[in-house]
C-alpha cells in the first residue's frame, strides 16, 4: 500500500549553490548558515570594489567621496544578495523590475474592443489555440481539463486504501518534466448537460402544441437564468503544461489512460477548448470565488477527477 504522507527533504529547485556552509573561526565562534553562491557574491562584489578603487579614476578621489562611494556599494551588495520570502535573490528581481518601468507592463485595457493579449500575459499566456492548446510567454504549452474525483470522507477503508494506491501509481508514471496543477474555485453550476437533453426532448416532440412549446421555453430559462447564474458551486480544473508538445502529448496519454483504466482517482475528465478556457479566465477575472490554486506536489490528487478524449 501506498504511503498516506510523503516528505521532501530537500527542494527540488536547487542546486550546489544553494548548499549552506558555516563559516566558523578558530576560537569557535561561527555564522549563521550561509548559501554558497551568497558567499561567492560577496567575494566578486569585494573584488570588483577593489578593482574600482584600485585601477579606475574613482580610486583616486578624495576621501570624502569614497567614502560615501563605499557605503553604497556595501548597501547595495548586502541588497541584492538578502533573501525575500519566497527565498529569491533580489537580484534575480532587477530584469522583472526593469520590465515594469514600461507604462505599458503596468497598464491593461479593460474595454470590450481592447486586445485580450495583455490579459492572458497576466497568468503568462500568449495563445489560446481552437483546439484547446495553451501558449504560455516562456515558450512552454499544455491543456486544461474540468475533473470531477471520487474522494469523500465517507469513503470505506478499503475504497481509501485503493484510491492512495492508485494516485501513488499515477504519479509514479507521470513525467516530472510536466507540471500538472490544480485549480479550484466557486462558480455558477454547468448546465450544458441539461439543456442538451432538453433540447433533445424538444427535437422530438411531434406536434407544436404551443403549452409543451412554452413549458420547453420555461425550463430552459429556469436552467440559464435561475439555476445557472444563481446556484455556485465547487468546480475543480486541471492543466498539463510541458516544455515541448512531445511531452505533453506523452502526459496526455498518461492522464487519458488513467480516465479510461480507473475511476479511483479521476472519476470524470472533460477537455476544454479555446471558449471554454476563456470561461474559466472570465471566472477568476470576474472574481468568482478562488478556493485554491496549486501544483501537483503540493495538492492531495485523490479529491480530483473526468473522460479524456
Amino acid at each position: 500500500m501506498a504511503k498516506e504522507t510523503y516528505k521532501i527533504p530537500a527542494d527540488l529547485n536547487t542546486s550546489y549553490a544553494d548548499t549552506e556552509i558555516v563559516l566558523s573561526s578558530k576560537d569557535g565562534m561561527s555564522m549563521h548558515p550561509m548559501p554558497v553562491k551568497v558567499l561567492l557574491g560577496y567575494v566578486v562584489s569585494v573584488l570588483i570594489l577593489m578593482y574600482i578603487l584600485l585601477k579606475t579614476f574613482i580610486g583616486e578621489s578624495p576621501w570624502y567621496i569614497l567614502i560615501p562611494f563605499v557605503l553604497v556599494w556595501v548597501g547595495l551588495t548586502v541588497l541584492l544578495l538578502k533573501f525575500d520570502k519566497t527565498k529569491r535573490m533580489n537580484f534575480s528581481l532587477i530584469p522583472t523590475a526593469a520590465r515594469y518601468t514600461s507604462k505599458t507592463a503596468r497598464k491593461v485595457n479593460t474595454r470590450t474592443t481592447s486586445n485580450a493579449t495583455p490579459f492572458y500575459q497576466i497568468c503568462g499566456i500568449n495563445k489560446i489555440r481552437d483546439n484547446g492548446m495553451i501558449e504560455w510567454s516562456d515558450g512552454s504549452c499544455g491543456f486544461m481539463y474540468r475533473v470531477t474525483g471520487s474522494a469523500s470522507v465517507l469513503l470505506f477503508e478499503g475504497d481509501r486504501n485503493a484510491i492512495i494506491d492508485r494516485v501513488d501509481t499515477f504519479y509514479r508514471k507521470f513525467d516530472s518534466n510536466v507540471e500538472l496543477g490544480y485549480i479550484t474555485m466557486k462558480e455558477a453550476q454547468k448546465v450544458y448537460r441539461q439543456i442538451a437533453n432538453l433540447k433533445k426532448l424538444y427535437d422530438d416532440l411531434d406536434t407544436n402544441d404551443p403549452d409543451l412549446i412554452a413549458c420547453a421555453e420555461e425550463q430552459f430559462n429556469v436552467l440559464c437564468k435561475y439555476v445557472g447564474d444563481t446556484f455556485h458551486s465547487i468546480h475543480q480544473y486541471v492543466y498539463l503544461k510541458a516544455n515541448n508538445q512531445e511531452l505533453l502529448l506523452q502526459a496526455k496519454n498518461v492522464l487519458q489512460s488513467e480516465v479510461e483504466g480507473s475511476s479511483y482517482m479521476i472519476k470524470q475528465c472533460v477537455p476544454l477548448y479555446r471558449e471554454d478556457i476563456h470561461e474559466v479566465l472570465r471566472a477568476i477575472y470576474q472574481q468568482q470565488i478562488i478556493i485554491d490554486m496549486s501544483k501537483s506536489n503540493v495538492k492531495d490528487p485523490t479529491e480530483t477527477g473526468q473522460n479524456v478524449s
